[in-house]
């Protein structure tokens, strides 16, 4: 089986997955098939364009990766074998566990659902259609991306969109890995967030933005670029909330069963490429990614309760 792995399990669940950080290797798929788990998905590497997209080197403070490529460009990190599996909690909400090996290390990583339409909008043709109507639920509490521009739309805009492939998406929480590359993370969705930040690039705002979490960053020798160990300190970091929507913890999705994307994507912390037309960042680096994608489930489906279903074709 293809691709580096996650798992996500339901909550107190736990599967050790023993893979050595980038480039490293895993176990056999069925590794936990005799824990009597229920029946598990997969996260892969996507069908997404991989060649037009920057990937960062640098771990959450900047500093570089040993032997890492200096253009941002995709070097086969997330195709190593290992255990891809989740498993989730029916209910009011999506929820579970996050639990993550072998992926960068010190690094932060946007957790998503994104749609999947199946025409273009406004989706008048199958609009109930599980893609479509999941689609408009995501990015009516989430954003909107417009492939056709390459870039967000707002609400107010999207009629101006029509005929373009509009994809609605929704930044619901994040992880951070520690020095091996993994992670545990769990999950409720109940936010709807912009981006992920450092506390010393922005500070947060209490009411709008979510509550920052402390990360430990330890030094580790055949990991980074640098000979000298820097110090060992403790990050916060926060997600961003999106304007226009609920605060965080407000959030719901409408009862129905949906069918959409699983998406991790690289938080890039505002450190692009210099060629690039990007005036909000902080510093630049040739390496310092573009919130590249990392990992996907394209075959995502979900049910939340609390009504009659929908997007049921």
């Amino acid at each position: 089986m293809r691709g580096l792995r996650l798992v996500l399990l339901l909550a107190l669940g736990a599967l050790a997955v023993a893979v050595a950080g980038c480039g490293g290797t895993g176990r056999d798929p069925s590794a936990g098939r005799h824990l009597g788990l229920p029946p598990l998905g997969t996260m892969d590497v996507g069908p997404y364009p991989l060649t037009d997209q920057y990937y960062r080197y640098r771990d959450m403070l900047d500093h570089r990766y040993l032997a890492a490529p200096t253009n941002g460009s995709y070097d086969g990190c997330y195709d190593t074998l290992g255990l891809v599996t989740y498993s989730l909690i029916g209910g009011k909400t999506l929820q579970g566990t996050l639990t993550a090996h072998g992926l960068k290390q010190h690094f932060a990583y946007q957790i998503k659902l994104e749609g999947q339409p199946t025409e273009p909008y406004p989706w008048t043709t199958s609009p109930n259609s599980a893609e479509n109507w999941s689609n408009k639920q995501i990015g009516s509490v989430g954003r909107w991306w417009c492939n056709d521009c390459g870039w967000n739309v707002t609400d107010s805009e999207l009629r101006k969109h029509r005929g373009h492939w509009i994809l609605g998406y929704l930044l619901f929480d994040f992880l951070m890995t520690d020095i091996s590359g993994s992670a545990t993370q769990p999950l409720y969705l109940d936010s709807s967030f912009h981006v992920v930040w450092r506390t010393d690039q922005r500070p947060p705002n209490r009411t709008l933005d979510g509550k920052p979490r402390p990360h430990s960053v330890t030094y580790g020798s055949g990991v980074y670029e640098s000979p000298s160990p820097f110090p060992d300190q403790t990050i916060y970091v926060y997600a961003e909330g999106e304007s226009q929507r609920p605060r965080p913890g407000r959030v719901t999705l409408p009862a129905g069963s949906y069918r959409c994307r699983l998406l991790l994507t690289e938080e890039s912390f505002h450190n692009v490429p210099p060629d690039l037309p990007y005036t909000w960042g902080q510093t630049y680096y040739p390496d310092g990614g573009f919130w590249a994608h990392a990992l996907s489930d394209e075959a995502f489906a979900f049910t939340i309760s609390g009504g009659p279903p929908h997007g049921k074709g």
